[in-house]
């Protein structure tokens, strides 16, 4: 049996030209010469067209499913020279989960065309990769034979995978938001009525007079009370202020900026990053003064929450004592300047320069996104600033944050009021939640007079019968109909009444809510409501004059 001539070996088709030259003027070399000369640039360009691109391809025999010829990008990728290839089947090189899949897609009979299948393929030294297989069938001669065309998906994998978890982030934030707005609604409630046992103690202990043993013990009992209604206070003022943060750090969507003291947003930052630094370091807080910047609050939460969190994931839980964490700000000229510097196990020198790359992380899977580094230094070059990082491998890492000076002032805080200082006011409350409404209620009467519903279009049926009232503290969200519908109906059909509505809101959180705040201009405190905001808001919406 004569072996037929292999044209896809550089060396046979150097032989073939060798002996087309030696056939001299016969009749074969006058025929034939020219179209075999062309046949082999072709395959020559076909060759080199084949092995230029970064698939692996692989030809097989049918039905056998051994290889005939290979790509070099198939060598290179496996890390086995084509002679130890060819002849092999291709299942041999695949994971134990591909070779029944491609079997399936050879059956080319049973399922003509082209047909795709992921597997797995492994290299010489052991390891293996994800590959996405497209299998198609062709005739060559009187043979059939199968085009295998695999594709490397790691990198694909791997980006799909971050961007799935930027997705569950997003979706975090959004539900962050969510439970936000539900912890500040039974929040209010219970706030509110602390406030009240608060007053009514006080009363209390100034009615219990006289020097007999049974007044003394009443009033040492009053002063537990209050105590304890103190400390009780300070767990929900607690409670609030993490929820607020929680919210802030949720809308990073949203970039109306201000002009910020950075040290109070590095404390919102720090309050959530609390759990994942208390086992692993000591806390240290170096504050000088900085100037004001003018940044979004979200924004600015999210860079330092990412960088304390760097931090404490960078040091070993467990060791508390003998590690930390220091967070300090400086002013540098007309810069705001915010260090977070830990004591952890330092980042290699060749790492270095790549940790404000994107979906670059050297933490273990599940521990860290690769994004929070390259976020954070978007938002400090949007903000005019930069950052800068320094580590000694062993020693510990800071990063420094450097934010452009405003002259622009803080917001002036709210004009402060007592109960003493407001007239008698006929006042309605709209809430869903009658707890929180009964809450107002108890707070506020006397001396006002107060009527309480959780149903908006009781409240709109009201005055647009002629009910009137000198305030109406109105839930934004809420079912059925909500305080911005009812709001939008009284501007329609009694507007004097819709210049009473102060809107009160436990977050307004989607993104109709927050435009609506922002463009309606009506007046609106959040929950739960520190006592002073609630009696300026009632102060100011009582004595607005009609017409405006």
């Amino acid at each position: 049996m004569t072996r037929k001539p292999r044209f896809d070996d550089p060396a046979a088709r150097e032989a073939l030209r060798e002996k087309l030259a030696g056939l001299g003027e016969h009749s074969l070399r006058k025929s034939y010469y020219p179209a075999l000369q062309a046949r082999l640039a072709e395959l020559e360009r076909f060759r080199a067209l084949l092995d230029q691109g970064s698939e692996a391809i692989f030809l097989l025999d049918l039905p056998t499913g051994t290889l005939i010829d290979v790509s070099e990008s198939a060598c290179q990728q496996l890390g086995v020279p084509r002679e130890r290839l060819l002849g092999r089947p291709l299942a041999e090189l695949l994971g134990p989960d591909s070779a029944q899949p491609l079997a399936a897609a050879l059956h080319v009979e049973d399922a003509p065309g082209r047909r795709t299948v992921a597997g797995r393929l492994h290299r010489a030294d052991g390891s293996d990769f994800p590959v996405e297989m497209t299998v198609r069938a062709v005739t060559l001669g009187e043979s059939r034979h199968a085009v295998v065309v695999a594709r490397d998906t790691t990198e694909r994998d791997r980006l799909m995978a971050r961007l799935a978890l930027t997705d569950r982030l997003a979706s975090l934030g959004t539900l962050a938001a969510g439970v936000a707005h539900e912890v500040n609604n039974p929040l209010a409630f219970v706030v509110g009525n602390l406030d009240y046992l608060r007053a009514g103690v006080e009363q209390l202990r100034a009615l219990v007079t006289g020097g007999d043993p049974a007044a003394a013990d009443l009033r040492g009992v009053l002063a537990e009370m209050d105590s304890a209604l103190s400390d009780a206070a300070e767990g929900a003022d607690r409670v609030r202020r993490i929820v607020r943060d929680l919210k802030v750090f949720s809308r990073p969507e949203e970039d109306l900026r201000v002009p910020l003291d950075v040290r109070r947003v590095v404390d919102g930052a720090l309050r959530l990053a609390a759990t994942e630094i208390r086992h692993r370091a000591r806390l240290v807080r170096r504050y000088e003064e900085v100037p004001r910047v003018l940044a979004n609050e979200g924004r600015l939460s999210q860079v330092f929450t990412n960088l304390l969190v760097n931090a404490a994931q960078a040091i070993t839980e467990g060791d508390a004592g003998n590690n930390e964490i220091t967070v300090s700000t400086w002013t540098e000229g007309r810069r705001a300047v915010i260090e977070v510097r830990d004591t952890g196990g330092g980042i290699p020198a060749d790492v270095l320069p790549r940790v404000f790359d994107p979906f670059f992380t050297t933490k273990p899977v599940g521990v860290g996104s690769g994004l929070g580094l390259s976020v954070c230094h978007g938002i400090v070059e949007q903000l005019g600033g930069d950052i800068e990082v320094t580590s000694v491998p062993g020693a510990g890492t800071a990063f420094r944050v450097r934010l452009p000076a405003t002259d622009r002032p803080l917001q002036a805080p709210a004009p402060k009021a007592s109960p003493a200082s407001l007239p008698p006011a006929r006042i309605l409350v709209i809430d869903d939640d009658p707890l929180a409404g009964t809450s107002l209620a108890r707070i506020l009467s006397p001396p006002h007079h107060v009527v309480t519903t959780t149903r908006a279009r009781d409240a709109l049926a009201w005055l647009r019968r002629g009910d009137a009232f000198d305030v109406i503290l109105c839930n934004l969200m809420m079912p059925d109909m909500g305080g911005m519908d009812l709001y939008a109906a009284l501007q329609a059909d009694v507007p004097e009444q819709a210049r009473r509505v102060v809107f009160v809101t436990a977050g307004g959180f989607t993104p109709r809510a927050r435009q609506f705040l922002r463009d309606s201009g009506a007046p609106w405190v959040e929950k739960p409501i520190p006592m002073s905001s609630l009696y300026a808001a009632i102060a100011a919406a009582a004595g607005r004059p009609p017409g405006r």
